[in-house]
């Protein structure tokens, strides 16, 4: 029967498509917060998934397998996000250098700069 609903999507009609969305929406979903662990995360999977599904439905060649085609555009999403997530949380774990740390390494290169100067001004009066 979801052949039928897959054909009829493929065709253009937009009820067959939110049939289908609404039969394979909640196990996509529960697929989703299984790898990805987080709510809002599946949520935002699921619904890339989708329209990544619908742009792409008319390459996919048999409607029989529409359920596993559309599983996995979900996981390689999820792997997608967990893989930008990471790298956002990588980037944002870096410790940012603070203007005081700029001046405090200034302040040294100066006294160093500083004694260096004192200490040529000595031995230039030796």
């Amino acid at each position: 029967m979801s052949q039928e609903f897959v054909q009829a999507a493929k065709a253009g009609d937009m009820s067959a498509w939110n049939i289908l969305y609404r039969q394979h929406e909640p196990w996509l979903y529960a697929t989703a917060l299984r790898i990805c662990g987080n709510s809002p995360v599946a949520k935002d999977v699921v619904q890339d998934t989708f329209m990544m599904a619908y742009l792409k439905l008319p390459q996919l060649k048999d409607p029989a397998a529409f359920s596993g085609w559309i599983k996995k555009i979900c996981v390689n999403s999820c792997y997608r996000s967990l893989q930008r997530n990471h790298f956002n949380n990588s980037i944002d774990n870096i410790p940012l250098e603070s203007d005081t740390w700029w001046e405090n390494e200034l302040d040294k290169k100066l006294d160093d700069l500083s004694r260096q100067t004192q200490l040529f001004d000595v031995m230039a009066k030796l």
